[in-house]
């Protein structure tokens, strides 16, 4: 949404289910949704295009964070884990387990 006119920019779809979180990466240009179809999904906010679909839980995904350099994102899931993606590339670079 443009904040100053109210008008819808874009609207990203690519979801099989509910969106539980998102986030905008530092630079303003990137933002992820994580869903309840287990994926989260990294967007390119100026065209509106799905850059990456990350997969790996096995459960909601519930919560989405970008680190402040904004090269990694978090995402926490059901499932129980927190995993540690590559933006760029997206590749699961760690995976944290809730004990």
């Amino acid at each position: 949404w443009n904040i100053a006119t109210g008008e819808c920019i874009n609207t990203l779809k690519g979801h099989l289910n509910r969106i539980h979180t998102i986030a905008i990466n530092p630079n303003g240009n990137t933002l992820a949704s994580g869903s309840r179809d287990l994926t989260v999904k990294l967007w390119n906010i100026n065209n509106g295009k799905c850059v990456h679909t990350l997969e790996g839980h096995t459960n909601s995904v519930r919560l989405v964070a970008f680190s402040p350099d904004g090269k990694t994102l978090a995402s926490y899931s059901m499932d129980e884990t927190t995993k540690l993606w590559d933006i760029e590339t997206g590749e699961c670079l760690q995976i944290l387990y809730i004990q």
